[in-house]
Parts: C-alpha cells; structure tokens; sequence
C-alpha cells in the first residue's frame, strides 16, 4: 500500500508559508526518497527516520 504524499510544490508552498511567519516545518516520511524531496522543498525537521537506507547525499542536505 502506498501512502499518498504530498508533490513538491505543495511541499514548497507550505514550507514557503511557514517560514514567512517564522515557523518550522516537520515532516512525516518512512522512505529516505520522500525525506530527500521534502528537505529539498523546505521542511526542517523530520519526525521519524527512513525505514530504508539513509544515503549520504541525503544526510549532507540535512546538514
């Protein structure tokens, strides 16, 4: 079963919205795909860690 996910412009625009009022975003992800879209849109926190391997080029964005 595949969960639906939000697309990366919705992901901006929340991210977008939030920031200008000063706010974080934290995401729901359980793949390290959806984790690495959603840091690349913005979001600045992630709730839970990937069930599947975490690639470098995903921690460095983090960082």
């Amino acid at each position: 079963m595949r969960w639906p996910e939000l697309s990366d412009d919705e992901i901006a625009a929340i991210t977008e919205t939030a920031s200008a009022r000063g706010l974080r975003v934290t995401v729901h992800v359980d793949r390290a795909a959806a984790l690495r879209r959603a840091v690349l849109n913005g979001a600045g926190d992630a709730a839970h860690c990937p069930r599947d391997r975490l690639p470098d080029e995903v921690i460095a964005l983090m960082v």
